[in-house]
C-alpha cells in the first residue's frame, strides 16, 4: 500500500536507504537524527512510502517537480529506495500515475531535489552501483539520458602542488555559510571561477567535516587552454587541504573529455558513474 510519510517509518526507511546506498564512494551515511529531518523537512516534492500487509514500511520515492540541466521542466522521481523488488514497483508506478502528463525524469541531470542531502555528495543522479533501482526503472520504461563521473582527490596520496599563477588578478572570498570562491579577473571582466564547499553542510556523516566538494570550475572561452584552469582548482585543492581537508570530491560530465583530463593530472581518481533517466511512455504498467 502507498502512503505519505509518518514519523513511524523512518526507522525501517533508514535501514532501507543505509543497506542500499553501502559502498557507494560519493553517499554520505547520515545518522538516523539526520535522516529522519532530511525526511520530514522535505519541501521540494512529495515523499511517498510503501507498505506491505503489516503496515511496515518496506521504501520510499520522492517526486518533486524540478528544471534540469537541459532545461527541462518536468516532474522527476528523485529517490527510489526498497527492499524488494515488488516494493520498487509500487512506488514506481504510484510516481508515474501522480506525475503531470509529459516526460517524466528519474534521478535527473540536477543538484539537491532528493530528500536525503547527503545522497550521492548532493548530485541527484543514481549512482551505478544501485542496482536494484536501475533494473526497476528500466523495467519501468525509463531509459538513461546523461551519465556522470564521480570523482576524489585524497590529499595522502595526491596533496595539492600549486601551479604557476596567471596573469590575472585573483579574488577569493569564504561566505558565512563556508562557500569558498576562487574568481579571477581580465580588467573588470571576470574570467573563472571555482567553487568548493564542506560537506559538512549535507550531513552528519563523521567523513563529511573532511572533505571539501567542488561545486563549480568555469573558464571563459578566450581564457582557455592558458592553464587557467589547472591553477584555479590546484589553488582551491590548497586552500582546501590548508583547512584540514583530507579529500576532494567533485563530478563532471562523462563526455567532458577536458575536464576530465584536468582532474585526473591533478590526483583526482574515477571512483564511481551514475545516470539521469527519462521516460516518456505513458502506460505506468510498461
Amino acid at each position: 500500500m502507498i502512503t505519505t510519510l509518518q514519523a513511524a517509518h523512518l526507522p525501517a526507511l533508514y535501514q532501507i536507504y543505509c543497506a542500499q546506498t553501502a559502498g557507494v564512494p560519493h553517499c554520505l551515511t547520515p545518522s538516523l537524527e539526520r535522516f529522519a529531518a532530511d525526511m520530514l523537512g522535505y519541501q521540494r516534492g512529495t515523499l511517498l512510502v510503501v507498505e506491505d500487509a503489516q503496515g511496515h514500511a518496506c521504501g520510499f520515492a520522492a517526486l518533486a517537480m524540478l528544471k534540469d540541466h537541459r532545461a527541462i521542466v518536468a516532474d522527476a522521481v528523485t529517490a527510489l529506495f526498497f527492499r524488494e523488488d515488488q516494493h520498487g514497483r509500487e512506488l514506481l508506478v504510484a510516481c508515474i500515475t501522480r506525475a503531470q502528463p509529459g516526460p517524466l525524469l528519474a534521478f535527473p541531470q540536477a543538484h539537491a531535489h532528493g530528500p536525503v542531502q547527503g545522497y550521492n555528495g548532493g548530485w541527484d543522479g543514481l549512482s551505478d552501483r544501485m542496482h536494484p533501482a536501475a533494473r526497476m526503472l528500466s523495467r519501468t520504461g525509463f531509459s538513461a539520458y546523461y551519465r556522470e563521473m564521480s570523482l576524489i582527490c585524497d590529499f595522502a596520496r595526491f596533496p595539492p602542488q600549486l601551479s604557476a599563477p596567471v596573469q590575472l588578478e585573483i579574488r577569493q572570498q569564504l561566505d558565512a555559510d563556508g562557500l569558498f570562491s576562487l574568481r579571477a579577473f581580465s580588467g573588470e571582466r571576470e574570467v573563472a571561477i571555482c567553487l568548493a564547499t564542506p560537506l559538512a553542510k549535507l550531513s552528519d556523516d563523521p567523513r563529511a567535516a573532511s572533505i571539501g566538494y567542488i561545486e563549480w570550475l568555469w573558464v571563459a572561452d578566450d581564457q582557455r587552454r592558458r592553464g587557467v584552469a589547472r591553477y584555479m582548482l590546484s589553488r582551491t585543492l590548497a586552500y582546501l587541504h590548508s583547512n584540514g581537508m583530507l579529500a576532494a570530491w567533485l563530478t563532471t560530465g562523462a563526455s567532458n573529455w577536458p575536464a576530465q583530463a584536468l582532474y585526473l593530472a591533478l590526483g583526482f581518481e574515477i571512483v564511481d558513474t551514475s545516470a539521469s533517466y527519462e521516460r516518456t511512455s505513458s502506460s505506468p504498467g510498461s
